[in-house]
């Protein structure tokens, strides 16, 4: 299985390879995106800026603009290295330190690639090589004009939300306690939501292990079988074992913004850490289902009014199916969204060469199609609500800004060093627009009045916070 996925990677990587030599032959290349129902865009292209990190490694923009500035542009190159090596949870200006103190590693590595195993330890290695050549020659511009304004960085400078579906949210509802975990208001480091709930789930864990329940046996008659049943106390001492850590509860609460909930939670960690894993062996599923458990707790007291904003979403979705009809709103830049979930079945087809092919074969079955729609329109409201803004303010953004360079990723937003400056300020000026001259949650039911003929009013809409939404242009943080 190994040398199988061995394989399958080497295969993957000479593709993207070929491609790349390919597309190197030319002075300019362009990728077409498209843009799915709820507005978010995605390239059309195999090899393109939204890939992993060996796609992104090999792009560079065709024409950077020129830096305008000395030692702030320096310093927006060395916070894009320190992001690409993994440490994005420190302040600005300890990034900018952190670079200065291996700069001896970053130019070896950029002379000698092969020779140094720095840049390995990079969370986005091929990424942070490319950064180690942009440095290497920003430093010998710097050096031979006195001045960086005039250099031509060509690798991108992102600016990256922080849990973007809670900041949406956080924002929409004016929420002072999630915004605060989110960046919508500056902090002299940023905050770190997912470690904040870590340590609220690892608190919660730390009292099982004391008082929890002990383990017992259980006589199920059906089988004939006396099976051991764990107890909270035994699952709290496997899981402080194991560590809990951020990367344990990141998935969970990035995807709660998406509608995730505690059942969704156990799903998610027993596939992406407890199943197969030798420490959770013979109770994997009690292992996943504990720990879901804990982080659903823990990030209650973090995005309460995020929850009620996507149970109040579902309440107005449960409405309009009832009535017939598939949810569907309009984007503050008009686009028009519609949840249409057809019915799909499964055919096989022989083909000449005597092999079979399976594909899906969508139709409308009223008798299935209604019980199937009703279930999938309320459930998916709350990530399709959430893409549908944060498309909307990246649209936003680039509609404001005469920037010649964007790699836009959803939540991320990157330009060439000398444009930088002027994104990062479009960035927070958009996004304060789009929650003072709209009001998502108002819309939305208002226009699902209108679909219905009915009105909504009994549907109670959440409160706002006290947040002060200002703030977010001023913060340094929530996009980094």
């Amino acid at each position: 299985m190994q040398e199988i996925a061995r394989r399958s990677r080497a295969l993957r990587v000479y593709k993207i390879y070929n491609i790349a030599k390919d597309f190197s032959e030319y002075d300019h290349i362009y990728f077409p995106c498209n843009i799915d129902f709820r507005g978010r865009i995605y390239p059309m292209s195999y090899l393109n800026h939204q890939g992993d990190d060996i796609m992104k490694s090999v792009l560079h923009y065709a024409e950077p603009k020129e830096c305008t500035r000395d030692l702030e542009d320096l310093e927006l190159l060395k916070i894009q290295g320190c992001n690409l090596y993994g440490n994005d949870k420190i302040s600005l200006k300890e990034r900018c330190e952190w670079i200065d103190k291996n700069e001896k590693e970053i130019l070896a590595s950029s002379a000698e690639p092969f020779l140094s195993s720095f840049w390995e330890g990079a969370d986005e290695p091929l990424q942070f090589l490319a950064f180690c050549d942009a440095y290497r020659d920003a430093l010998l511009y710097r050096k031979n004009h006195g001045t960086l304004v005039g250099f031509k960085c060509p690798i991108p400078i992102a600016y990256d939300g922080t849990c973007s579906g809670l900041q949406h949210y956080s924002a929409m509802l004016r929420d002072e306690i999630g915004g605060n975990a989110v960046n919508l208001v500056d902090h002299e480091r940023p905050a770190d939501i997912y470690q904040n709930v870590a340590d609220k789930v690892k608190m919660l864990v730390e009292i099982d292990s004391m008082c929890g329940t002990e383990n017992y046996t259980k006589y199920y008659e059906e089988n004939g079988r006396t099976v051991e049943k764990r107890g909270t106390k035994s699952l709290a001492d496997a899981w402080l074992a194991y560590g809990i850590n951020r990367k344990v509860c990141k998935r969970s609460v990035m995807t709660l913004a998406y509608g995730s909930k505690q059942y969704g939670f156990g799903e998610q960690i027993y596939n992406d850490i407890t199943k197969d894993n030798p420490h959770f062996k013979g109770y994997e599923d009690p292992a996943s289902k504990y720990l879901a458990s804990k982080i659903w707790q823990s990030v209650q007291d973090v995005v309460v009014k995020g929850a009620q904003a996507m149970e109040y979403l579902q309440k107005i979705a449960r409405k309009v199916v009832n009535s017939g009809k598939p949810v569907q709103w309009e984007t503050p830049l008009g686009l028009d969204v519609q949840q249409v979930y057809l019915e799909r079945d499964t055919k096989s087809f022989k083909t000449r060469l005597g092999t079979s092919i399976r594909l899906p074969i969508y139709y409308m079955d009223i008798d299935k199609q209604e019980e199937l729609r009703k279930t999938e329109q309320v459930n998916g409201i709350a990530p399709n609500f959430i893409h549908s803004l944060d498309s909307t303010h990246l649209m936003m953004v680039v509609n404001e800004s005469s920037l010649q360079n964007y790699t836009t990723i959803h939540d991320s937003f990157g330009t060439s060093l000398g444009e930088a400056h002027v994104l990062k300020g479009i960035i927070r000026e958009q996004f304060y627009k789009l929650y003072t001259e709209y009001e998502p949650l108002s819309e939305f039911r208002k226009q699902a009045e209108a679909l219905i003929g009915e009105s909504l009013e009994d549907i109670e809409e959440p409160q706002k916070g006290k947040l002060d939404i200002a703030e977010v242009l001023s913060s340094t943080y929530i996009f980094h």
